[in-house]
């Protein structure tokens, strides 16, 4: 007489371990997928501020190139007799090819980032805004 018993499905040790097996290999895969995004965040943001350099100094040069009457000795009193930029300063004016006169400067915001700043001047009215990004911080800007 065969007393043999066919058991089916599996013991509580074996479920021990494959349960602990999957907690180990999603951790690690759930930590692997943490890094992989907090660089591609990283990467974003680099990409981002080298957009913004890369804006910001494709808008000044346009400016520059097609504009004449450049000033960059500070006191821009006059757009007529320009006056020569040899020694270098932070900031220049010059007419741009639309007749505008346009003013590009190097300043530092209240809380100490430095920013290039373009004021336009339209019909007596000064529009200014800044033409990089609140984050980016320029440390040094002359004009020659």
């Amino acid at each position: 007489m065969n007393t043999h018993t066919e058991s089916r499905g599996f013991t509580l040790i074996e479920l021990l371990v494959s349960v602990g097996i999957f907690t180990i290999v999603m951790t690690v895969s759930v930590s692997a997928l943490l890094v992989i995004l907090d660089a591609n965040r990283k990467a974003q943001s680099l990409q981002t501020s080298i957009n913004n350099t890369y804006f910001t100094f494709e808008s000044m040069t346009r400016l520059i190139r097609t504009g004449f009457s450049y000033e960059c000795d500070g006191t821009f009193s006059s757009t007529v007799n320009p006056t020569d930029c040899a020694s270098g300063n932070d900031q220049m004016q010059f007419i741009d090819d639309t007749g505008r006169t346009v003013r590009l400067q190097h300043v530092f915001n209240p809380d100490g980032k430095g920013v290039v700043r373009q004021s336009i001047n339209e019909g007596g009215v000064w529009s200014t805004f800044d033409l990089t990004a609140p984050e980016f911080d320029v440390t040094e800007l002359i004009f020659h």
